[in-house]
């Protein structure tokens, strides 16, 4: 076996070698032929800086990718990114030879045991994270859990902390703070939902942002591989302006198998078009995977919910209030449907997102609120409130406390 100092200084050697090619490239090597010697010649520095290492690239830090359809082969990070394992382990790297910890997980359906949940919305939708009005602390998720809630979900804008180039890599610092937080509110007695968010190019371009979304995908379930049973996966928030559900269900069916590598019966929270509707969670194709909760969001009636909503082009007007003959039907057709999915499908529901816009006068919004919340659990499915401190606050994080009604609203305490 070569000697490690040896490998190490020849390591180096080449990537500053490689690295001193590649600016030559650019200064100088402008037409055609130049550029194809010059990958010729890196293609054979590559392999000569392999032969001195003497072992895999995995040894030295560089993940394996088995995906290979949407990972160039001969692209390799040269840092390894952080793990859920280091976390915990406080290593910053894993032996290469060591086997991937999987939790067994017997059926979605027995096993997520999701009931009440907490959004931290405005965090990492945020890029950077503080942007919108606040970073997440470890003493949050000690409030959430001691109010009675059992699961945070974390929407993350990925892409924009992703690179645009294959092999589309996540920024290593980015993932060991999304560490950080998952391992905190572990720590604090919650389960974690692990959200793709925000993810416009996607929404607007499938076709050209698929081998980025397949590369975040394959990153994050490495980065978790060795995570335990209560953190979960969901593979894209609120598909809105895909046309058609069939380009949705392609998504899910490329995405779905490279999560599978390494999660094999991890349940996934997927959901249908127009903004995760209700109405759309039948044309979804469950026969995708055995281990799926379906989810749908719940901000009904809009002109209530989302009045004076600035990002939007015509917000409803303020003023409107809830609790009509015509608001009670919206909110019992709504669940009927659900269960009615339900009953068909045999599948958990999530309803991943409800709230109401923190314009709305406090007392109309906890009515709102609880009402929603207790035909939710009538209807035996878990729920995900819209959100912590973000534009539909629940809790005030000046005072400590969670605005006057909302606790009761949401926990029944």
């Amino acid at each position: 076996m070569a000697d490690k100092g040896n490998i190490k200084e020849s390591m180096l050697m080449g990537l500053l070698m490689v690295t001193e090619l590649s600016g030559f490239m650019r200064k100088h090597m402008l037409g055609a032929s130049g550029i194809t010697l010059g990958l010729v010649l890196l293609g054979a520095m590559s392999l000569w800086m392999s032969a001195q290492s003497g072992s895999s690239a995995l040894s030295h830090g560089t993940p394996e990718f088995k995906s290979s359809d949407f990972i160039p082969v001969s692209s390799h990070f040269y840092e390894r990114l952080p793990t859920y394992d280091d976390a915990l382990s406080g290593s910053a790297h894993v032996p290469a030879d060591q086997a991937i910890v999987q939790t067994t997980i017997r059926g979605a359906g027995a096993n997520f045991p999701v009931k009440k949940c907490m959004n931290m919305g405005h965090s990492f939708e945020a890029d950077p994270e503080g942007s919108w009005g606040y970073q997440l602390e470890p003493w949050h998720f000690r409030a959430i859990r001691e109010a009675g809630f059992d699961t945070v979900r974390l929407p993350i804008k990925w892409d924009s902390r992703t690179d645009n180039r294959p092999p589309y890599r996540i920024n290593p610092r980015f993932m060991t703070r999304i560490i950080e937080v998952v391992k905190s509110a572990d720590a604090s007695g919650l389960g974690v939902i692990i959200d793709v968010h925000n993810y416009e190019g996607l929404i607007e371009n499938p076709k050209r942002e698929t081998a980025k979304f397949k590369a975040i995908w394959h990153q994050i379930s490495r980065a978790f591989a060795g995570a335990p049973a209560h953190i979960y996966f969901e593979l894209i928030n609120e598909p809105t302006n895909i046309s058609r559900m069939e380009d949705i269900n392609q998504l899910y069916a490329q995405i779905i198998p490279i999560i599978r590598e390494i999660h094999p019966t991890r349940p996934l929270i997927i959901g249908g078009n127009h903004w995760n509707s209700v109405e759309t969670m039948e044309t979804v194709n469950w026969n995708l995977d055995p281990y799926l909760v379906a989810t749908f969001h719940d901000y009904g009636p809009h002109e209530f919910t989302h009045q004076g909503a600035f990002w939007e082009d015509n917000p409803p007007p303020m003023g409107r209030r809830w609790g009509g003959a015509p608001d009670i039907a919206e909110l019992e057709d709504t669940y009927k449907i659900a269960k009615r999915f339900q009953d068909r499908f045999g599948i958990p529901v999530f309803v991943g997102e409800f709230g109401v816009i923190e314009d709305v006068p406090m007392s109309e919004r906890v009515r709102w609120t609880k009402a929603r919340r207790q035909a939710i659990e009538r209807a035996g499915f878990s729920w995900c409130a819209w959100d912590f401190a973000g534009g539909f606050e629940t809790y005030n994080l000046a005072a400590r406390n969670w605005h006057p009604g909302m606790r009761d609203a949401l926990t029944g305490r």
